[in-house]
C-alpha cells in the first residue's frame, strides 16, 4: 500500500491515507472475530471459513476492477482530478516502487 500511496497521494495527506488504508485489516480481524461465534452457533464452523474467504474473493475482485496502479492509468478519474495528483506530488522515478527523487 506504501508503494500505492506513494503515486496516489498528496505528501501531506499520506500519513492519514496510509492509516485509514491500514487500519482495515484491524477492522476486519474485529468483526470476524467478534460474529465468528455467532454464525458458529447458527450455521456450523465451517460457515465462518467460508463466508470470510467469499467476502475477501469479493474484495479482491472489487479491487481489481476499481484500482489502477497510477493515475496516468486509471480509466474513470477526470482529467483535472489527475492533473491535481500530478503537481502535488515531487518529480519522481519508480522504478519497482523504489524512489529517485529529482
Amino acid at each position: 500500500m506504501h508503494c500505492m500511496w506513494s503515486k496516489w497521494a498528496p505528501p501531506n495527506e499520506r500519513s492519514r491515507l496510509s492509516t485509514f488504508g491500514l487500519s482495515g485489516s484491524y477492522i476486519g480481524s474485529m468483526f470476524s472475530l467478534s460474529f465468528g461465534g455467532v454464525i458458529v452457533k447458527l450455521l456450523n464452523w465451517q460457515a465462518v471459513f467460508y463466508m470470510i474467504g467469499s467476502i475477501g474473493v469479493l474484495w479482491t475482485i472489487l479491487w481489481f476492477l476499481f484500482t489502477a496502479e497510477t493515475p496516468d492509468k486509471h480509466p474513470s478519474i477526470s482529467d483535472d482530478e489527475k492533473e491535481f495528483i500530478r503537481s502535488s506530488l515531487p518529480q519522481v522515478i519508480y522504478d519497482l516502487c523504489f524512489l529517485i527523487i529529482i
